[in-house]
């Protein structure tokens, strides 16, 4: 064997929830508890002229998280609610094994606030407007904090990131009747140290803590037709922007809708999906982003239940078309660095069938 290369991974979670709900005044007050334990640990093999050489891509890398938290909402009128709620996290992550930038047993720590506020009015039965503002937490994972893969370029995680605090506004609207209903949300996030991968040299791949924006809005809908038939539609949209460096911010999807036809009398349902984006021009040349073509897909499913019983099959992309979902060359370690694109399943196929007793 002259040269070969594999990746061996394992990752394990498990947790514990606790949750209670009691009348607090005019309100309900809702709070709890919860931890989950992530361990994953990734070794790189690497072989030549049988001559093999093993690496921790990621040095067995535990996270620990508990978090607590508490919401109330508040009936404020008949026709407004109020909703509120605060968490806070503690996060413990720790190396199990040493890689060639750190050794075992290095450690971090993250905490956090989260909080969040909501008001909904609905002036009459079918129109329901709110609007909201919230801070949230993220933490950097394994991969953002430790990953170790030499190549050309190398992509290396950085132990100094710091975790993200994102700032977020949101207002939409919903529209509903019997037969129709319509609803649309717009939101805007100031991200404090958001995690953004880059090009740190030629030949080093890397994450960073930068100043970002995103601003997006969906659009969702759906018209009961005669003889049980449906009409659903759903458009969305978001826009980057990395402030610290002014340009369009990494890894930023494109313009996405969905047209579907569907039949459900209840126990038989068959439905015809189309799925659509753009073409994504907004890109950061600082990573060596490339354009991505628009595509289209068509997805045909069906399904039956009666009882305890259900079985549904489909075919995704029906027509076997090749495309490719925006900047899949990225997250190597596929490309090996060189910048090809990774195409999405051709044409697939699925059945499945459950008994609940």
């Amino acid at each position: 064997r002259l040269y070969s290369m594999q990746t061996d991974a394992s990752t394990q979670v498990y947790g514990a929830k606790l949750q209670t709900a009691l009348q607090l005044g005019p309100g309900t007050l809702t709070g709890g508890a919860d931890y989950y334990n992530r361990t994953w640990d990734a070794v790189n093999r690497r072989a030549m002229y049988f001559n093999y050489r093993d690496l921790a891509m990621i040095p067995d890398v535990a996270i620990d998280n508990l978090g607590i938290w508490g919401a109330y909402e508040l009936p404020l009128t008949g026709k407004t609610t109020l909703k509120g709620g605060m968490r806070g996290d503690l996060t413990w992550v720790d190396t199990g094994k040493a890689s060639t930038t750190i050794p075992a047993g290095t450690g971090k720590e993250f905490s956090g606030i989260s909080a969040n506020l909501q008001l909904t009015y609905t002036p009459t039965k079918e129109i329901s407007l709110f609007s909201g503002i919230g801070r949230g937490i993220r933490t950097p994972d394994q991969q953002e904090l430790f990953l170790d893969l030499p190549g050309s370029p190398a992509w290396r995680g950085n132990p100094g990131l710091k975790a993200t605090v994102n700032h977020q506004a949101d207002l939409g609207i919903k529209y509903a009747t019997d037969r129709f209903y319509v609803t649309s949300s717009l939101f805007y996030s100031d991200l404090q140290d958001y995690i953004n991968l880059y090009q740190a040299s030629n030949s080093l791949k890397s994450y960073q803590n930068i100043h970002a924006s995103i601003w997006g809005a969906e659009l969702g809908s759906q018209v009961a037709l005669p003889s049980d038939l449906f009409l659903r539609a759903t458009l969305s949209y978001a826009e980057g922007r990395n402030i610290s460096d002014n340009r369009p911010l990494a890894e930023i999807p494109p313009l996405r809708g969905t047209l579907s036809l569907r039949y459900d009398n209840g126990s038989f349902y068959t439905e015809l999906l189309e799925t659509l984006t753009r073409e994504q021009d907004r890109i950061d040349s600082g990573l060596n982003e490339q354009t991505t073509a628009g595509w289209a897909t068509t997805d045909l499913k069906a399904g039956y239940t009666k009882g305890g019983f259900s079985v549904s099959s489909g075919i995704n992309n029906l027509f076997n078309s090749m495309y490719y979902s925006h900047l899949a060359y990225l997250r190597d370690p596929f490309a090996s660095g060189v910048g090809y694109k990774v195409p999405e399943n051709g044409r697939t196929f699925y059945l499945s069938m459950a008994y609940r007793f």
